[in-house]
């Protein structure tokens, strides 16, 4: 009997150690999961932090090149074509949602090539062989008093069934109509932050918006004369009625309507070397390294192509986040406190063939243009040296990802560090 006892009191204690074996398990596992579930967190906080600071740019399109961009009342109120738009004022005259008060956006770059091809009847667009791009800060644009977004892809069958009718109805109708379908749609607001958050949902769709319109049926005389029907653009209501212009680019038409780009006003393009005796005519060429594992880049989808260029951006900061993949090693493992290099600026005549950092994206050719603003020179041009300057190691401060082509499909790579900081130790 008291055998029996014990051997059950045995077999007790081993069924209980095994429970609390299990036990013991399953509480590891939870704990593994918790810490999963913490360091996801942790990421998706970092890349919200990031994609929340990342600089959003806008597009305005014109014939003439500005500082600042006025709104149509703003215009008449410092005197500006008074007689073209007193009518227009007249017509259009309604409450603070009144055409006269806003300024329109585009999201993207638009397709220079395919609207001037189609939009045959629209005067901006064929006026001359050359429009400017003007560059927005997103940033820059604090003093919001309203906005709203004419998010046209979202609400097709009543702008494909509607927008092209407009001659059957008044043009206030048509406009107060957008509007108000908008704000049903939520585009339509006084908040920055969720301005924002619109303008990044809907990055990207303006080419395919562009190519769905020209090739639409219904795309005739009338709308080849419009600037953007059924086309995603933005309309701001700036309170001052001033939207400031962070950079302007003159782009020239060939005989194909593609379009070649080149700088305006005080932007400047820049090259840095640590080489000092460059000065002179450069002629094109592949930058140097290009061919050095070459499969394995194509195979990643982020090759460049077999095109002689010379590569320059818009600011030095850039140009050295352009070559550090080519030279971190000597911040990141050598632990250099700085580097020193030379700057050297193009001498531009105004006939060069330049393509631009958002055609570079568009199609495909270099990957991280968005990020580092390159531009390339396909003709000999002559390169000025005007700065020796020393960059410092900022490798432990954030470091910059991104989407190579700007395509968010794309998972984010490693890009260069966020804040470059130099001083000029000599100008030339």
């Amino acid at each position: 009997m008291t055998n029996n006892i014990i051997k059950k009191s045995k077999n007790k204690s081993d069924k209980q150690k095994r429970l609390e074996k299990k036990q013991e398990e399953e509480n590891k596992l939870k704990k593994q999961e918790d810490i999963k579930n913490i360091v996801e967190n942790i990421e998706n906080l970092i890349e919200s932090y990031k994609d929340n600071n990342e600089e959003v740019y806008l597009y305005h399109y014109s014939t003439k090149p500005f500082k600042e961009l006025y709104t149509i009342e703003k215009q008449i109120s410092l005197g500006i074509n008074n007689d073209k738009y007193k009518k227009l004022s007249d017509k259009f005259d309604w409450d603070k949602y009144s055409y006269i008060k806003h300024i329109s956006l585009f999201i993207d770059p638009i397709p220079l090539d395919l609207v001037r091809k189609h939009f045959t009847n629209n005067k901006t667009y064929q006026e001359n062989d050359y429009l400017y791009e003007h560059k927005i800060k997103l940033s820059d644009i604090k003093s919001i008093l309203m906005y709203y977004m004419l998010v046209e892809n979202k609400v097709d069958n009543f702008y494909y069934n509607y927008i092209f009718n407009i001659d059957m109805i008044s043009d206030d109708l048509y406009a107060n109509s957008k509007r108000k379908i908008n704000e049903l749609l939520g585009n339509h607001g006084e908040d920055y932050n969720k301005l924002r958050k619109l303008i990044l949902d809907n990055k990207g769709v303006t080419k395919e918006a562009f190519e769905k319109l020209v090739n639409s049926d219904k795309f005739g005389d009338k709308q080849k004369g419009m600037y953007a029907p059924s086309v995603p653009h933005l309309f701001i209501y700036p309170k001052d009625g001033i939207i400031k212009v962070d950079s302007v680019k003159k782009v020239y038409f060939d005989k194909d309507n593609t379009p070649l780009t080149e700088s305006v006003g005080d932007s400047k393009f820049y090259h840095i070397s640590f080489k000092d005796i460059l000065e002179g005519v450069w002629n094109p060429k592949n930058p140097d390294g290009y061919g050095i594992n070459i499969d394995e880049y194509k195979a990643s989808g982020i090759a460049e192509p077999n095109l002689p260029r010379i590569s320059v951006s818009t600011s030095i900061e850039k140009c050295f986040q352009a070559i550090y993949p080519n030279i971190s090693k000597l911040f990141e493992e050598k632990n250099y406190p700085y580097m020193e290099f030379y700057v050297y600026t193009p001498i531009l005549k105004g006939n060069e063939k330049i393509i631009s950092s958002e055609e570079l994206v568009s199609k495909r050719m270099v990957h991280d243009a968005h990020m580092t603003d390159e531009y390339i020179i396909l003709n000999p041009v002559y390169m000025k040296k005007i700065y020796k300057i020393k960059i410092y190691n900022t490798n432990k401060n954030t470091f910059l990802y991104h989407h190579p082509f700007n395509d968010n499909k794309i998972t984010k790579i490693g890009f260069a560090p966020d804040n470059i900081k130099y001083d000029i130790i000599k100008e030339y």
